[in-house]
């Protein structure tokens, strides 16, 4: 049922960020540079916020030395946490799917994230759609 693509190891299941950087997972964003980028910016901005984290600072430490655009990226020094945005997604059978994201913080607990997803148009929400019915 499940295509090849999306079914990562569980090492890579297991691990945040991990995802941009898994081979098959390249060619997912069709701006996959930017979202590498913004992805990077927000891991900068969640490692400022917690520089005692050792688990956090090693991950980044992994990343850098076995992904040359993430360590080209990182030392950009890039902070932000863009809220809210546009994506546009390849699915290999779907095809093109683009969505709007929204980045939501809890009141009570503010260190964690939701990330909310929504089709940004009707041929998007009707590939979305067939997806969920396979």
């Amino acid at each position: 049922m499940h295509d090849e693509w999306v079914e990562p190891t569980a090492r890579v299941d297991a691990r945040p960020g991990l995802g941009l950087l898994h081979p098959p997972m390249r060619d997912f964003y069709a701006d996959r540079e930017q979202v590498l980028r913004d992805g990077i910016a927000h891991l900068r901005a969640a490692w400022a916020a917690h520089p005692e984290d050792r688990e956090l600072s090693g991950l980044i430490a992994e990343f850098v030395t076995q992904d040359e655009d993430f360590a080209r990226l990182w030392t950009e020094r890039e902070v932000s946490v863009n809220g809210r945005g546009r994506k546009l997604l390849r699915h290999p059978v779907a095809g093109a799917i683009t969505v709007d994201f929204e980045v939501l913080l809890p009141l009570q607990d503010p260190g964690l994230r939701l990330l909310i997803y929504r089709p940004a148009d009707e041929e998007s929400r009707a590939s979305l759609e067939r997806l969920c019915a396979r």
